[in-house]
């Protein structure tokens, strides 16, 4: 079983209109960088909305397109031509595998915005550090 301690940790410096994304290897395993680039492209202007409630339904319509998409290319098991991160890993290290690979998705997209965190948040972020200024 899979714990928590054997999870990757990440230290980055965001800043005001980062987009991030966290995902599983349900995605990572699907999709290409370029995809992932390709889905956050298309919605920039949506994701830096002045609006702080569409830029929110703009990060949950990201999470969701991203998942969606990994569990379709997922579910192209054994399909032969079907290019994924996975299936160009297995090649590295001399392994044949054919199609999407199935397995959990999970997504976790935000876009790092100016001013305190909205009411409430705070505490949601867990060990997430929150800096005021730069």
């Amino acid at each position: 079983m899979e714990q928590a301690a054997d999870a990757d940790e990440v230290r980055a410096t965001a800043r005001v209109g980062d987009v991030l994304l966290v995902a599983t290897d349900g995605v990572l395993d699907n999709l290409f960088d370029s995809a992932l680039q390709m889905e956050v492209a298309r919605r920039v202007p949506q994701l830096q909305a002045a609006d702080e409630a569409a830029a929110r339904e703009a990060v949950d319509a990201l999470a969701a397109a991203i998942g969606e998409a990994a569990a379709a290319t997922g579910a192209r098991e054994d399909e032969e031509g079907l290019p994924t991160p996975f299936a160009a890993a297995a090649a590295q290290e001399g392994y044949t595998f054919h199609g999407g690979k199935r397995d959990d998705v999970a997504v976790l997209a935000g876009v790092v915005r100016a001013g305190p965190p909205p009411a409430g948040l705070r505490r949601r972020l867990g060990n997430l550090e929150y800096v005021d200024s730069y």
